[in-house]
């Protein structure tokens, strides 16, 4: 098999669905964050195939609108952000992980990230072997 042979099997069967994509965890940390929630998690459910969610102790309805989506958040104290999102992380099970605050909402063309970093990472594979 040559170079270009190597490239139109791989993007032949990344545009005819026969590749599988990767999977991909998304954690957001959250503490009361109700207000924007439901619009920040509606998008992350379809994109998602793990979601973490860490809460730091709401009063507010965050914890019932998680469970709406079918999300028990996991609690952990506030330290820092960095601590905050390095928990979310560890509890992920996929190599693929996407960051989100309670209050960054996923627009339509972003939720095409699933696509793009699959075909970024096929352009590596690929690159890598000419």
């Amino acid at each position: 098999m040559n170079k270009n042979s190597l490239y139109v099997t791989i993007r032949s069967s990344l545009f005819n669905g026969g590749l599988s994509m990767f999977s991909l965890s998304v954690c957001v940390l959250t503490f009361n964050s109700a207000r924007l929630l439901k619009d920040v998690l509606s998008p992350l459910v379809d994109i998602a195939d793990e979601l973490i969610i860490v809460d730091s102790g709401s009063s507010d309805d965050t914890l019932s609108i998680c469970q709406e989506f079918q999300h028990n958040p996991s609690y952990r104290a506030y330290t820092t952000h960095g601590e905050q999102m390095n928990f979310a992380i560890s509890l992920t099970n996929n190599s693929w992980v996407l960051c989100m605050d309670s209050d960054e909402i996923i627009d339509k063309k972003s939720r095409e990230i699933k696509k793009i970093v699959f075909c970024m990472s096929l352009c590596w594979f690929v690159l890598d072997k000419l």
